[in-house]
């Protein structure tokens, strides 16, 4: 039943991603991109037809609540929908070999933002949009993912996340993704359209602005212009982007209190508090090295290098990677802060990546207790996050999934170092994708030779890195072992 079960939910998965091929196809009809017109009809019409049929075959036994089926529609989502998402690429032109097309569009809709594309100007508009809307879906998909299945099935310590919105959902899967999705689809959006707003205001192209807020929101990265590497904007611009990426990056359901009159949610939350002290320390430590190296002058200044520091330290903690300066080289000191930053992450129930800050205050929390107990054997010291008591079986979880999440970065690393690629290109690149920072690669590694430069093998190596930093590596371990499949 849990096959049926899991053909009937991507059914609806496939007519959702259909349906998203609209507006490209009216963008491109609006400017006359013949090409790309067919290339997404052709798309959105087998996608429909396939999405359309498996709901039909399915829908006598769409109720069915198997907790297998929990643990597989996230993993079959995120591994099968990029098949679908890539065909627009393909179909095309814009790409020509599956691996290339399957990893823009598992970093679309993963938020990693990496990209095969080394020039963005010269793509069909359509296309342009298209990467950014995949985005745009993933952050939708990233926060059903948490709120519906990681933290009602306590994931890797996740029922320790708290959520704004009224309980009841139901027991299955698309009861609780429909009461997730409608009430946070409408604040979802208002925050895509106000930054999209203050960036036409802040100088650029209504359309630039819609498909750069789209990036920032979904904490995704793709650039709507320019090649890699290139800074994201003026000041005006970047200001703006200050302001929207960490609120991409904080609990969802929290951001839909404050929008409904309940502010004391996020007021009393500790995700956030925590996502705004290691942003500024951060950045603080990230301007001392450049100060130190000596490399103030390639910033810009006194000014410009604590700006650009700040940006950097919000870009990598929010897993956004926007790049806020070309050309400037950072001292080893501050590309390993990032690095850090990548891996921390933001809060829970967001659409950011890394090991989140719910888990690294556990840890920090569990080290401290553990530190105290040095000193008093005997004492009993129980830990909390915010009002709930966090057991050991959680902290378990919280470890087991930070030290996989390493684990899998390493032997990431390893294998492309194996493909030819420089050790610490290798590493920048494992560590940004499991980390879903895709364009911070090239601030960590200024020599990184591009993704479009990479063999087939390393690009399916870091598609699964990218799908790893989505799915928690424990949900996929327990999927791999024998007592999953037992009745």
């Amino acid at each position: 039943m849990w096959f049926a079960g899991l053909g009937y939910i991507f059914g609806w998965l496939l007519l959702f991603l259909a349906a998203g091929h609209i507006i490209p196809i009216l963008v491109s009809l609006a400017i006359r991109e013949n090409a790309v017109i067919q290339a997404f009809v052709i798309s959105g019409s087998l996608i429909f037809f396939l999405g359309g049929s498996l709901i039909l075959a399915f829908r006598q036994v769409a109720a069915t609540d198997d907790r297998r089926l929990n643990f597989l529609t996230p993993i079959v989502g995120w591994v099968a929908l990029p098949v679908f998402a890539s065909f627009p690429f393909l179909l095309s032109g814009s790409i020509g070999d599956l691996p290339s097309a399957y990893f823009e569009a598992v970093s679309g809709l993963t938020t990693t933002g990496a990209s095969v594309f080394a020039d963005v100007d010269e793509l069909a508009l359509g296309i342009v949009f298209w990467r950014a809307f995949l985005q745009w879906l993933g952050g939708v998909g990233v926060f059903i993912t948490a709120l519906a299945i990681l933290a009602p099935l306590n994931i890797g310590g996740m029922h320790l996340l708290k959520s704004a919105l009224p309980h009841g959902e139901g027991r299955g899967f698309m009861p609780r993704a429909r009461g997730v999705i409608w009430p946070l689809l409408g604040i979802y959006s208002l925050l895509t359209l106000i930054c999209t707003l203050l960036l036409w205001a802040a100088g650029l192209p209504i359309f630039d602005g819609l498909m750069l807020a789209m990036s920032t929101v979904s904490t995704g990265g793709f650039m709507p212009y320019g090649t890699t590497g290139d800074p994201v904007g003026g000041f005006a611009v970047q200001f703006v982007l200050l302001i929207f990426m960490p609120a991409g990056a904080l609990n969802i359901t929290y951001i839909w209190a404050l929008a409904h009159g309940k502010g004391v949610f996020l007021r009393r939350d500790a995700e956030s508090t925590l996502f705004l002290r290691i942003a500024v320390l951060a950045a603080i430590l990230i301007a001392a090295g450049i100060f130190l190296a000596s490399r103030a002058a390639d910033f810009g200044g006194v000014f410009s290098t604590f700006w650009n520091s700040l940006f950097l330290s919000v870009s990598a903690l929010s897993t956004t990677g926007f790049t806020p300066v070309a050309g400037a080289r950072l001292p080893l000191a501050s590309a390993i802060i990032l690095f850090a930053l990548v891996i921390v992450g933001a809060a829970a129930g967001s659409t950011a990546g890394g090991i989140k800050l719910l888990r690294v205050g556990a840890m920090a929390r569990h080290s401290r207790r553990e530190i105290h107990r040095l000193a008093h054997p005997h004492s009993i010291v129980p830990l909390y996050h915010q009002d709930r008591q966090i057991s050991e079986h959680d902290m378990s979880a919280i470890w087991f999934v930070f030290f996989g999440f390493v684990a899998m970065a390493a032997l990431g690393t390893i294998i492309l170092s194996a493909l030819k690629l420089p050790f610490y290109s290798a590493a920048a690149a494992a560590f940004t994708a499991i980390g879903n920072a895709g364009p911070m690669v090239v601030v960590m590694d200024p020599a990184f030779p591009g993704y479009a430069g990479l063999r087939d093998a390393g690009l399916w190596v870091l598609s699964f890195l990218m799908i790893i930093g989505r799915l928690e590596i424990s949900m996929l371990i327990a999927v791999l072992t024998r007592l999953f499949w037992r009745r």
